[in-house]
């Protein structure tokens, strides 16, 4: 036995960066952002409350997650998957016409 605890090596894998993020594209007019952050950010907006998508959105420009949208080519309408949310992506002024999708049981918010 001592031999074989002599053999067992342990690893220690280094923490995440929760603040790190990917954009993909899905299709032509589908992206998926991805990221243990971003993905609990968004599950925790209230997407009903004006100031909540707001604070959202200006997520989206401080981390670069905007821009990097745009660099891949999103255009106002493109579906934006984020955790299990659909979001359709719009101009910052048309935040009244932002369509949100819950995937989760199919309900529109």
């Amino acid at each position: 036995r001592a031999a074989a605890a002599e053999e067992r090596k342990r690893f220690t894998l280094p923490p995440e960066d929760e603040r790190a993020w990917d954009v993909t594209i899905l299709s032509r007019h589908h992206f998926a952002v991805t990221g243990i952050g971003i993905e609990r950010f968004t599950k925790m907006t209230d997407f009903a409350n004006d100031e909540a998508v707001d604070r959202f959105q200006r997520t989206l420009v401080s981390s670069g997650i905007s821009a990097e949208l745009n660099r891949q080519g999103i255009l106002p309408g493109d579906t934006v998957h984020i955790g299990s949310h659909e979001l359709v992506w719009g101009e910052e002024y048309e935040i009244d016409e932002m369509e949100i999708e819950n995937e989760v049981g199919g309900r529109r918010r």
